[in-house]
């Protein structure tokens, strides 16, 4: 049960990053600005994925 909560939790946050990053795609698509904090999570994000994929992801 507790389990379940912490997976929830996470998948939440997971789903704010998603829509900070489609924020900061969607106001640069209109020619906008976007904020540094929707910059660095759309950097952020793909550095983060590549460091796991190459910690867990390896050939045997």
């Amino acid at each position: 049960m507790r389990g379940d909560l912490r997976l929830q939790r996470q998948r939440r946050e997971l789903v704010t990053y998603g829509v900070v990053q489609v924020a900061a795609l969607s106001t640069a698509w209109i020619g906008q600005a976007p904020e540094a904090l929707h910059l660095g999570v759309l950097a952020g994000v793909p550095v983060l994925a590549i460091a796991a994929a190459a910690r867990f992801f390896r050939w045997q």
